[in-house]
């Protein structure tokens, strides 16, 4: 297979047009992101990342790292709002027996605004049956809406969830 360097022809051209990235149109989000905005970027984006590791690994316990205490979780129809860390836990938990998860996330947006953060991850989760659900499998595409709020560590906990199914 030959790779062709006209192909990045395109790509170099536009990085040369905008040496400074602050500058560039398609990208006005850079001209407003602070150092602290960055980091709470990166905090955030760790914090919904470990919600999936933690689910996909079945460890339960660590998700109050990741949630407040009285957060909710709105895993759609026919489940009812859960309401509260334990809820949260003891529903993952019992809905995801016999089965193993597999979370990859693909397009994300996090808005900072004070103390306060919403974030939109759209992901694709595989869930692949194990024990009695032995050769099940089911994949689905959805996004999270989470809204996190800064904790006394400066760190960011989830205080919403929210699961929206997309086919």
């Amino acid at each position: 297979m030959r790779f062709d360097l006209a192909y990045l022809l395109p790509f170099t051209l536009a990085a040369a047009a905008y040496p400074n990235p602050s500058s560039n149109p398609s990208a006005p989000y850079l001209n407003s992101t602070s150092k602290t905005d960055v980091a709470s970027h990166i905090n955030i984006q760790q914090k919904l990342a470990q919600f999936e590791v933690f689910v996909d690994s079945k460890n339960y316990t660590m998700l109050s790292d990741v949630f407040t205490p009285n957060a909710t979780f709105d895993p759609g129809p026919p489940t009812d709002p859960l309401n509260g860390l334990t809820a949260i836990k003891n529903w993952l938990e019992t809905s995801l027996v016999d089965t193993d998860t597999q979370h990859d996330f693909g397009t994300q947006y996090i808005d900072v605004h004070g103390q306060f953060a919403s974030a939109i991850t759209y992901f694709i989760a595989t869930f692949v049956g194990v024990g009695p659900k032995n050769g099940s499998m089911l994949v689905n595409h959805a996004k999270y809406l989470d809204t996190l709020e800064r904790s006394g560590d400066g760190g960011w906990k989830i205080s919403n969830k929210t699961l929206v199914y997309m086919v």
